[in-house]
């Protein structure tokens, strides 16, 4: 007669079946893993676009959004004074190029006469090249020529990276003196500079390791990064003395704010909503200027953007010399618990100290984050400059010039309740404020 089968008998019966599909499983996901390390086929750029003054195509690989035209438009801008304020040289470097719209407007609208730009992802290589050297050659520049003797010594950054077989190894480059080979051993600061264009596939901090080394430095830094990048400090350092470092940040305020916040040295409790998004823009400025201090520079916040499709961070920093000792001190914020007040801002050290700072109201509940950046966001003077350079009207900058006249010694905006408390009136109505102002 037929035993009953037991546990162990049914496991050692279903176990090969089992193990089967787990292998057919684990070959499927090993040949999706090999199918994407073998090199992809150059995709094909999409059709003619056109902003500003550059024709030019986006690699379908590229990341692009047509509302961010206004910020491209202020880079430009601020390239354009900035050429006229050095006395008719320019020099940019654009660690993350995509498609290279930013690197031709630079080149035709800025006004630049050198300009790196550089793409890690070797598939927009060829999309890249061709909407700068379009413009490049445009200006009366040549080339494109190789720059593979850039780095004689060069090696491969790890096992699993491989040169497209379309791809130079360090690039392409074209203008009449398009780097520093032929300048000898010409001072960074000096007025001996290169001119013309170059487009490297290199990862972003290996170039600005290349560029410390060799002592060089850009008048105009534009750093389009995603999230917030790990290594503002050797940027602020490629910057010439008295340029401009255009920043960017993603995504800081979408998930998990007070891991952003983390990053960016803050301590203590995550802002309240309401204030989140400006709180974070001066924690990165805060963070940047902090950075620069370290390396014996000074960083000044020119203007700053903040979009809320894509949760997008745009500051420009004015990068300086420091002169002396550091006089930076560290501000804290605060919010009573008991009356939901906004306090501060108040010195580091004092609210690390044993008597902390309370609030107004009696209470002593007050939790506090910082250190951020206490001062103005928004340069009035800068941003004049700017409209002179744009000779009209331009809508961006005429909103940022009225927020710059907003004097605030406060850097948040206060709640209702607290309005109507200070007023001594009733709370107004949200709808109503809204259509006053």
């Amino acid at each position: 007669a037929p035993q009953p089968c037991n546990v162990p008998f049914c496991i050692a019966m279903v176990a090969p079946s089992t193990l089967a599909a787990h292998l057919v499983g684990l070959a499927v996901l090993l040949a999706f893993r090999l199918a994407k390390r073998r090199k992809k086929p150059e995709s094909s750029a999409s059709a003619e676009r056109q902003e500003g003054a550059v024709q030019w195509q986006l690699h379908p690989s590229c990341f692009f959004r047509p509302e961010a035209e206004p910020a491209r438009q202020l880079g430009v801008l601020a390239a354009r004074f900035l050429r006229a304020e050095r006395g008719g040289f320019l020099s940019v470097l654009e660690l993350f190029a995509g498609s290279g719209l930013r690197a031709a407007r630079y080149l035709v609208e800025g006004g630049a006469d050198f300009v790196w730009a550089n793409e890690a992802n070797q598939e927009v290589y060829q999309a890249l090249v061709a909407n700068v050297a379009g413009v490049g050659n445009g200006n009366g520049f040549q080339g494109p020529t190789g720059c593979d003797d850039l780095l004689p010594e060069w090696a491969a950054p790890a096992r699993s990276w491989s040169l497209q077989p379309t791809v130079p190894l360090h690039g392409c480059e074209g203008g009449a003196a398009p780097g520093w080979r032929q300048l000898g051993t010409a001072d960074k600061d000096s007025g001996s500079e290169a001119r013309g264009w170059r487009v490297t596939h290199w990862e972003a901090r290996a170039l600005l390791g290349y560029c410390i080394a060799i002592h060089r430095q850009f008048d105009l830094v534009d750093v389009d990064a995603f999230g917030s990048w790990g290594h503002l400090k050797d940027a602020l350092e490629v910057v010439r003395p008295g340029g401009l470092l255009y920043l960017t940040a993603t995504g800081l305020t979408a998930w998990k704010p007070s891991r952003s916040f983390r990053r960016l040295g803050m301590r203590g409790r995550c802002p309240p909503q309401e204030t989140l998004h400006d709180q974070m823009c001066r924690a990165l400025v805060w963070h940047t200027v902090t950075l620069a201090d370290h390396v014996s520079l000074v960083a000044e916040p020119l203007f700053t953007l903040y979009r809320p499709d894509g949760d997008v961070y745009r500051v420009m920093f004015r990068v300086t010399r420091r002169v002396g000792e550091s006089r930076l001190a560290p501000q804290m914020l605060g919010l009573c618990r008991a009356c939901n007040g906004l306090l501060g801002p108040f010195e580091e050290d004092l609210v690390l100290g044993v008597h902390r700072p309370s609030c107004d109201c009696g209470s002593s509940e007050v939790a506090f984050w910082g250190p951020v950046w206490t001062g103005q966001l928004q340069s009035d003077d800068f941003l004049q400059q700017l409209e002179r350079v744009a000779e009209g009207s331009y809508q961006p900058l005429h909103d940022l010039r009225r927020e710059a006249f907003v004097v605030s010694t406060k850097p948040w905006t206060l709640r209702l309740a607290e309005v109507a408390r200070r007023a001594q009136r009733p709370p107004v109505k949200m709808e109503k404020l809204l259509q006053a102002l």
